[in-house]
């Protein structure tokens, strides 16, 4: 399982979402969605209309700069990492 983070060019809270997931020592996807139209397709089908869109899976997904959140989701997925990746009570 893998994070994703959609982004956009001259997003402070995508770059921001980044590091923190970078500080977690996560591995994660970084997308930009003015280069990538499925992207950006399927952010909209979720139902945002704003950036950054962090995607875990289809019930874990949120829009917009969530610190603890992510620290949360960094930690489930570092704590997983003998599970397979799975996480375990979000």
């Amino acid at each position: 399982m893998t994070i994703t983070v959609y982004s956009k060019p001259a997003c402070m809270a995508c770059k921001m979402s980044a590091n923190v997931l970078q500080r977690s020592d996560v591995e994660f996807n970084y997308i930009n969605t003015e280069e990538d139209d499925v992207a950006r397709t399927f952010v909209e089908e979720l139902g945002y209309r704003t950036l950054p869109v962090v995607y875990v899976n289809e019930e874990i997904h949120w829009a917009g700069f969530k610190p603890e959140r992510l620290r949360e989701i960094a930690k489930e997925f570092t704590e997983g990492a003998g599970q397979g990746g799975q996480l375990s009570h979000l």
